[in-house]
């Protein structure tokens, strides 16, 4: 026997243990990060100082969407940590926005509850497995962000762009304030939907909660079911359609803009200034004032 055999070098891992094992180590290294994150506290508290810093700890460690999904199966072992829900949404955005690949996948469906903050500041195509929290997509600007459960308050605040797609319902203020791109929800939403809306377009294929188009300015708002009160109430621009029907005090306060409700309206406030209504494919009221 020589001396040599005890040096042999080792068998080479098989192709699929091989990449088990790189996503592993991709998770641990992840695991890591999330460590290091929840070990800060709350201060400073702002949940963008997790967004960076999901971007920026531990350099040395290089992950793709397939470390990042494996990392997210891993995520009920740290969810009783006080500081876990507050930061893990936000973290997992700027992990995201680290990640070498453009399609991502993250589970969150076996944590306890919700994830605020999903895809904050998104610019890639990612899929979320399982229920979110508030501000689903805050701030994304690019790519796309699906969702196959449902989301909370405030899904779609401030989006710039890309293509927010929600399988389930929604909260209140969807799309608030929203600037530009497209949200497409499957299911209904809450009061205050297209709140301060400027730009983009907003379809919601069931219902929709009271004061939708609120403040809106520009953009169009489709809902294939119905309304609440208050419909485009103090609206200043934009399309509003309405395949349903719609409540009372429709235009309160309203300056500009179009709606179209197919079937019935509760009724239109006095205090309408401005802008037009359309019932069925009649026109009641142009620039303000009733058609005769």
């Amino acid at each position: 026997m020589s001396l040599f055999d005890n040096f042999a070098p080792q068998k080479a891992l098989p192709p699929d243990r091989k990449a088990r094992a790189s996503r592993e180590d991709g998770a641990a290294g992840l695991e890591k990060i999330l460590e290091r994150v929840l070990a800060t506290g709350r201060y400073p508290a702002t949940y963008h100082y997790a967004y960076e810093q999901g971007q920026k700890l531990l350099p040395e460690y290089h992950f793709d969407a397939t470390a990042l999904r494996a990392f997210t199966l891993r995520l009920v072992r740290w969810q009783e940590h006080p500081d876990f829900f507050w930061k893990i949404g936000a973290l997992l955005a700027g992990l995201c926005e680290r990640a070498d690949g453009e399609r991502i996948e993250l589970f969150l469906r076996p944590l306890a509850k919700p994830v605020d903050r999903v895809g904050y500041m998104n610019r890639k195509h990612v899929s979320v497995r399982g229920d979110a929290g508030e501000r689903l997509g805050y701030r994304m600007s690019a790519g796309c962000l699906e969702l196959d459960g449902s989301a909370g308050d405030g899904a779609g605040t401030r989006l710039g762009g890309g293509a927010l797609v929600i399988a389930g319902d929604a909260g209140d203020q969807l799309g608030l304030d929203m600037e530009d791109g497209v949200i497409e929800l499957g299911g209904n939403a809450g009061d205050d939907a297209a709140r301060g809306m400027r730009g983009g377009t907003i379809t919601i294929a069931r219902h929709a909660g009271a004061r939708a188009a609120y403040l809106m300015a520009g953009g169009t708002l489709r809902v294939g079911g119905s309304v609440g009160d208050e419909l485009a109430a103090e609206c200043l621009g934009g399309e509003v359609h309405i395949e349903g029907s719609a409540g009372r005090a429709l235009g309160h306060r309203m300056r500009a803009g179009d709606v179209h409700v197919a079937r019935r309206i509760g009724q239109i406030a006095e205090s309408l200034r401005g802008g037009r209504v359309t019932r069925g494919k009649t026109l009641i009221i142009d620039d303000g004032q009733p058609v005769r």
